[in-house]
């Protein structure tokens, strides 16, 4: 099929080449490389076949958003600065062509005109009846952030921290259940430069799940790394209401009140945390 490129030109292929040459730079790609140029063979051996709804891996009933992330990861996966690290050198020019390719393709169905221009072209017509209904999409997303959900848990127990934290973003933005904000929350206060955001996803946490004292705990202690030392006692005393003798919220309280110490007592530090939250909840029942 030839390529039709009125509106492509070299300014327009370079604007995008810088653009995701920055992406790649920020978060490199983590495809091995055997099976990274496994794909790149395959997507240069078809080009010549592949409609651009086939190069991208979308239908014609794919929305703007779906267009522009299938571009986003096959663009990444094609860019030609990958020719050298992967010792196709010799085919750089081909994945240059590659490149441009599935740029043409992205800024030809994203757009309302030239898709349907294209379309015509092509004698591709969407099939209405074909296309999922919103409750069919929605289920879909609810599967899609399940897989990822679980991708992220294995990356988060090989310690991949970073990684786990890109595809748990996705995960909460498909579906945002509190397992899934939980898991990013924990992944995010791995790197200190990132406690405020991992406060802000133990938060949306909680909101989703406000009967479990343990994502409250985990919200106070991030809380109290970052030094918010008043909202993580409120935090604190969250989850001890929910559950009196949660051991990580006593610790956690007791730790907060260490600065005024109880008289000096028999007790062992446990019985006495546990017996001024006693205390305190009997405050507050009498009030």
């Amino acid at each position: 099929m030839k390529s039709s490129k009125g509106f492509l030109d070299e300014r327009i292929t370079r604007r995008f080449h810088d653009r995701i040459a920055d992406s790649l730079a920020r978060q490199p790609l983590t495809l091995q490389p055997g099976a990274h140029r496994e794909r790149l063979r395959a997507l240069l051996g078809g080009l010549g076949e592949m409609t651009f709804y086939e190069l991208l891996g979308v239908t014609p009933g794919s929305s703007e958003e779906e267009i522009h992330q299938a571009y986003s990861e096959l663009a990444r996966t094609v860019h030609p600065s990958h020719a050298k690290n992967l010792g196709m050198g010799s085919s750089e020019g081909a994945l240059e062509l590659l490149f441009e390719r599935t740029t043409e393709a992205y800024l030809t169905l994203n757009d309302p005109d030239r898709s349907r221009i294209y379309r015509m072209a092509t004698g591709i017509v969407p099939a209405a009846a074909n296309r999922p209904s919103a409750e069919q999409r929605r289920q879909e997303q609810i599967d899609q952030a399940a897989r990822l959900y679980r991708l992220g848990r294995g990356q988060t127990a090989e310690g991949r921290y970073h990684d786990a934290v890109q595809t748990l973003r996705q995960a909460v933005k498909l579906d945002p259940q509190a397992e899934h904000y939980a898991l990013l929350a924990e992944c995010l206060a791995r790197n200190p430069h990132w406690l405020k955001e991992a406060v802000e996803a133990y938060q949306a946490a909680v909101e989703r799940s406000p009967h479990d004292p343990r994502l409250r705990a985990e919200l106070a202690l991030v809380l109290e790394r970052a030094g918010s030392l008043p909202r993580a006692e409120e935090m604190y005393t969250s989850a001890l209401s929910l559950d009196p003798e949660f051991a990580d919220a006593l610790a956690g309280l007791t730790r907060l009140r260490g600065r005024h110490p109880e008289p000096e007592s028999t007790a062992g530090p446990w019985e006495r945390a546990l017996a001024f939250v006693r205390r305190w909840l009997a405050g507050l029942r009498s009030r």
